[in-house]
């Protein structure tokens, strides 16, 4: 069985230039795309999406809300807008502009967190420094020096 090459919003226009003149709510277009072999459980956001795209750029009108809406043909031909060069390019810069943003942002997040993961150095608490004196300031104080007796001093 061999894919269609037409895309959905194409399959969509193609169920209403079937029918111009009649209105086809969601449940008659689904039935309709489906005859024509669409997969309508699979592509029921792309469907929904080409609609709303119809509707904006005035290809269909929308009468009803949410399930009781009808849609059909305005009678205007779909126009697509033409870019001169100058405009082309311009949106070109843009889109590498964001491009590279997008990118230079990611890179900042990944070293960021590459950041993150490295642990801080452990600092000690403070210790006391330990206050040293002489031996003659400790003599001084009354410090006392006992004498042991080496072994060989020991008698017997």
């Amino acid at each position: 069985m061999s894919e269609s090459k037409k895309t959905c919003a194409d399959q969509v226009r193609a169920a209403f230039d079937q029918a111009p003149a009649e209105g086809l709510s969601y449940a008659g277009l689904y039935e309709k795309l489906a005859a024509d072999g669409m997969d309508t459980g699979k592509a029921k956001d792309r469907i929904n999406s080409s609609l709303r795209y119809l509707v904006a750029r005035g290809y269909l009108l929308r009468t009803g809300e949410r399930e009781h809406a009808m849609f059909r043909r305005s009678g205007t031909a779909m126009a697509r807008p033409r870019l001169t060069e100058s405009q082309r390019a311009e949106r070109t810069k843009a889109k590498n502009r964001r491009r590279v943003e997008r990118a230079r942002a990611a890179r900042g997040v990944t070293v960021g967190l590459r950041a993150a993961m490295i642990p801080k150095p452990v600092r000690a608490a403070p210790t006391a420094q330990p206050v040293f004196e002489t031996f003659e300031q400790w003599k001084a104080r009354g410090g006392k020096v006992e004498r042991l007796t080496a072994a060989w001093e020991r008698p017997g």
